[in-house]
């Protein structure tokens, strides 16, 4: 899941997530909004963040994809 995912990222690199949100043009209330599973980034916005953290598209398009 991207919430999932977006949260591991800033864990493992130790950004926050306003600064998240500055690499990929969001608000930090989007972010937050993602990260709590309340909202999903549009598709153009789930490619960034797929370049950004190295997450496959297909996992965040389709989180059933996503390896155990």
């Amino acid at each position: 899941m991207v919430s999932e995912i977006l949260k591991q990222y800033r864990s493992e690199h130790g950004i926050s997530q306003r600064e998240l949100a500055k690499q990929i043009g969001v608000t930090q209330a989007a972010v937050s909004l993602w990260e709590r599973g309340e909202r999903s980034p549009s598709i153009p916005l789930m490619r960034d963040i797929g370049a950004l953290t190295g997450a496959p598209a297909e996992e965040l398009l389709e989180p059933e994809r996503r390896p155990p």
